[in-house]
């Protein structure tokens, strides 16, 4: 917003509010509501002058190019906000893989720490061939999860380790997936889809896409919107555009209430 009306200072402060903003999921119910107030208030604070304003604001306007009003700062802010209210649709904005990302990431950092065992179940096949695992890690009770923005680590015995892909033991890499999640997510680098319900709990879709060496690898993460946890992946690989491996995992956890 740049209105050439309002004092700089009022400006400074809109254009924080702007940037502040852009990081935020828009919820249609609060956004009424907050237009709602701001017209009450605003209503409140302009009845209060205009009875001495009327008087005195044409002669003001004569002869001027530019005319600068410095309103209260109750009033000015209410401005400030009904404007970038009133400038958003009602519909909301589609979250960008930014917001998504870090709302993740700091559900995880409020879960993980309560998250002491979880169980993967891996269905695999290739070719002809199908192969079931079940991994179940399980932390002693000295140790526990924490996540310190995109990384995840374990702390065991009076020691910090920095849990890493390579720390996993089960078929495929999986059963670290939901602690290694952050640091991919950090990158934007995944497309969002619609959300889906698994095991009761909405969940969000991410889709990752790598080529390496002439294969190419596709992973569905189902991310549960509450808690940041991975449900369930789902993995291809093709080589010339032809499947030759699919893995899926499925993941439960027992947490500390």
């Amino acid at each position: 917003m740049h209105d050439k009306g309002l004092d700089p200072d009022v400006l400074s402060v809109a254009d924080t509010i702007a940037d502040l903003s852009r990081g935020v999921e828009p919820d249609p119910r609060s956004r009424a509501r907050l237009r709602q107030e701001l017209l009450r208030r605003h209503q409140e604070l302009s009845a209060v002058r205009t009875q001495r304003a009327v008087d005195t604001l044409m002669s003001r306007l004569t002869g001027l190019k530019r005319l600068t009003l410095v309103a209260p700062p109750a009033l000015a802010a209410a401005l400030i906000l009904s404007l970038m209210v009133w400038g958003l649709p009602i519909a909301g904005h589609a979250p960008t893989q930014a917001a998504v990302a870090a709302r993740i990431t700091r559900a995880l950092a409020r879960t993980a720490p309560t998250v002491t065992a979880w169980q993967v179940t891996i269905n695999r096949r290739r070719g002809d061939s199908d192969l079931s695992a079940q991994c179940n890690p399980k932390l002693t009770s000295g140790q526990r999860l924490y996540f310190r923005g995109d990384r995840a680590y374990l702390w065991s015995s009076g020691t910090w380790y920095q849990i890493t892909p390579s720390a996993s033991q089960c078929v495929g890499g999986l059963d670290w997936a939901f602690a290694t999640l952050p640091s991919s997510l950090s990158h934007n680098r995944f497309a969002l889809l619609p959300g889906r319900t698994i095991d009761g709990r909405q969940t969000d879709g991410l889709r990752y896409e790598m080529t390496r060496k002439g294969t190419q690898y596709t992973s569905t993460f189902w991310v549960d919107h509450g808690t940041g946890l991975v449900l369930l992946i789902r993995r291809v690989e093709r080589r010339a555009g032809n499947v030759v491996e699919r893995d899926t995992a499925h993941y439960h956890y027992t947490r500390t209430t």
